[in-house]
């Protein structure tokens, strides 16, 4: 028995569209014309603000000619560890400061990207790395006990708008599978 999609499928989606949406962020030094795709963005001036998808925002971070404006720097680990306590404070509910609809898709991003060259890098991004990876997985598994409670007890159009895409889906798949289950139980032959 299936219920849904394969959770690595979905996830690969979810990844495809975020890296196609777009952040804000400041140029720190000119560059002339990209073309990737038949698209070309720029030229670029030091000090512009712009938007851009975020699979170009991953290279431009890498070669640091930009930096992410405040708000949208969303995966940073002061942002990631203010969210964790945040959700840590309130046991009970889905707390709604969750700052991106695919908020485990640009945490996974921004491991990979730190750990392109790993030869270049020192113990600081190292550090960072660690400190990612440690507060995602803490943060994830305090919003899964409330997804799971979610489910268990009813979605409500409320509680779906303080949950990522990737949590929707799950908090979906998991009722569906719980209805199921239910029905089966008191059915059983």
């Amino acid at each position: 028995m299936k219920v849904g999609d394969d959770v690595y499928e979905v996830m690969s989606r979810f990844r495809m569209e975020f890296l196609n949406t777009v952040r804000r962020c400041t140029i720190k030094r000119d560059i002339g014309v990209i073309t990737a795709g038949g698209e070309s963005y720029g030229p670029f001036q030091t000090g512009h603000q712009v938007e851009l998808p975020n699979w170009l925002v991953d290279i431009l971070l890498q070669r640091d000619v930009i930096e992410l404006a405040p708000e949208d720097a969303y995966d940073s680990v002061l942002r990631i560890q203010n969210l964790y306590n945040t959700e840590r404070n309130y046991p009970r509910e889905l707390h709604n400061s969750i700052p991106s609809k695919y908020l485990y898709v640009a945490l996974a991003q921004k491991i990979r990207r730190l750990r392109r060259d790993m030869t270049s890098l020192d113990p600081k991004t190292f550090d960072e790395i660690e400190r990612i990876e440690k507060l995602a997985e803490f943060l994830r598994d305090v919003r899964l006990t409330k997804i799971l409670r979610v489910a268990h007890a009813g979605i409500t159009q409320e509680k779906m708008r303080r949950m990522t895409v990737e949590e929707k889906w799950l908090c979906e798949e998991l009722n569906a599978l719980l209805s199921e289950w239910r029905t089966a139980s008191l059915n059983a032959t």
